[in-house]
């Protein structure tokens, strides 16, 4: 946020430091005085502040005792001064241990209304919506700011960002023409803003963060330091260097950089807490990702890209019950959401192995994946996993013979395995031709007291991997 950290400092209320009463302890002030001057040999007297030597001493003469000297706040020039009183109560609402980002968003847009060129208060008002996944609001206040003031770099550089924020939820929807659009739009928003302002923090915020999602770390890395070297402390800044060092594979200094500089400078920050739970999942400390990954929904219970990480760890820890519950609440807010769509299709699978009812349960799952795939054509591998369903869970061999076709035709198969998958059928075919036979199944659940191997769901089978979701940019 550009001078965020500076306004926070400048529009503060400034509180003096303690200091003490005229006597403040027992070997300073009247009563050594006293004593000494053979006045009075108990120490019972002393002098008081308009000199009467008979003023006795009380517990109160050695307290010590707190003065508040509380100045004026500083205003800066040019900027109306209740916009920046109502700036400086949503600084402080969103610096405290328990933001209430709804009462800061009504305090930064109070502040934006009272003075249009007061351009902090529209850049803040919009991140606040931005950090309570509110994109298209955001970007509607930095289009607010930009008619307000035009031509202003930072505010089109904060709606760069959002363009950047659009392509990659289109990249997790998986539409791919989308994507591209999104950040062709960015790069020439951003490509014009450098040649201006090459030096503006926004803009090469945005340029890193253009970077950091086409994979070029060396450039981002080029631009993050250009923001870096002129705000040392600067939130978004910090949290990109994390993120390329995380993906450098360099999980020490990642987690270094999230823990001990974002989170001092926002300890809410809901990207700083979910990129260190990755960095943990990526440090095989999952205990530790876990809780990160909880501290970010509690700091923003909207968050859906941090229920996406939940779910996946929860999936992977074979708690289907608990990962369908987030997949489920993701797709109530965003509805076309591809990876949550198959997380919840893998949940379904596994709550299959233990349902008491397992035929209906993974029906239920197969149902899933079919529609997941008419939306995610490319995933027709999908198919088969319905195929080895049909013919091992479930013994229905016209059903397997069905969807390893439909395996075989939209699948991409090595030639090997379309020969492969091509037996299968035929050998299916011989045996339905024959009158069948019942496959004896394994038992799907282990003996009392014994838990199935690490890594394997209750009947025996590795889980299916879920919809885990990368880094938070």
């Amino acid at each position: 946020m550009r001078r965020f950290s500076t306004l926070i400092l400048a529009l503060s209320v400034a509180v003096g430091a303690t200091a003490c009463g005229s006597s403040t302890s027992a070997t300073g002030g009247g009563g050594d005085r006293a004593q000494a001057s053979g006045d009075d040999p108990e120490g019972t007297t002393g002098t008081d502040p308009s000199g009467d030597p008979r003023h006795k001493l009380d517990d109160s003469d050695f307290t010590k005792r707190t003065i508040e000297d509380v100045k004026a706040p500083v205003y800066l020039e040019d900027i109306d001064h209740a916009a920046q009183d109502d700036f400086r109560d949503g600084v402080k609402i969103i610096a405290s241990e328990s933001p209430d980002y709804k009462k800061a968003l009504t305090k930064f847009k109070s502040a934006a209304e009272k003075d249009a060129t007061f351009l902090e208060a529209f850049f803040n008002w919009g991140m606040v919506l931005e950090r309570t996944g509110h994109g298209d609001e955001a970007l509607h206040i930095y289009q607010k700011a930009l008619e307000k003031n035009p031509g202003d770099a930072s505010a089109q550089a904060y709606i760069a960002k959002i363009y950047l924020a659009k392509a990659r939820e289109a990249h997790y929807k998986g539409l791919k023409a989308e994507e591209q659009q999104w950040l062709a739009k960015s790069k020439v928003l951003l490509d014009d803003l450098l040649a201006k302002e090459g030096e503006n923090v926004a803009v090469n915020n945005a340029m890193a963060l253009y970077y950091l999602f086409q994979e070029d770390l060396d450039t981002a890395e080029r631009y993050v330091k250009e923001v870096l070297y002129i705000q040392p402390s600067n939130v978004t800044g910090l949290n990109t260097r994390g993120l390329i060092n995380l993906k450098r594979g360099k999980f020490m200094i990642a987690r270094w950089i999230f823990e001990n500089k974002v989170l001092k400078e926002d300890p809410t920050s809901t990207e700083a807490l979910t990129n260190l739970g990755y960095t943990y999942i990526k440090l095989d400390q999952r205990p530790l990702a876990m809780r990160f990954f909880k501290q970010a929904l509690e700091s923003d219970p909207e968050n859906m890209a941090v229920r996406m990480d939940i779910a996946a760890m929860l999936l992977e820890h074979l708690d289907y019950r608990s990962a369908l519950d987030h997949y489920e609440k993701v797709l109530e807010a965003q509805p076309t959401n591809l990876e949550a769509k198959i997380g919840r299709c893998d949940a379904l699978y596994g709550l299959g192995g233990t349902a008491e009812d397992k035929k209906a349960q993974y029906e239920t799952a197969i149902q899933c994946y079919v529609a997941y795939i008419k939306e995610a054509p490319e995933r027709a591998d999908l198919y088969k996993r319905i195929a080895d369903t049909y013919q091992n869970k479930l013994q229905d061999y016209e059903k397997t013979i069905e969807y390893l076709t439909l395996y075989g035709k939209h699948g991409k198969l090595t030639a090997a395995d379309a020969d492969k998958n091509d037996k299968t059928i035929k050998t299916l075919k011989d045996i339905i031709a024959s009158g069948g036979f019942k496959m004896d199944l394994p038992e799907e659940t282990p003996p009392d007291g014994e838990a199935p191997p690490d890594g394997m769901a209750p009947d025996g089978e590795t889980p299916p991997e879920g919809g885990e979701t990368p880094p938070a940019e």
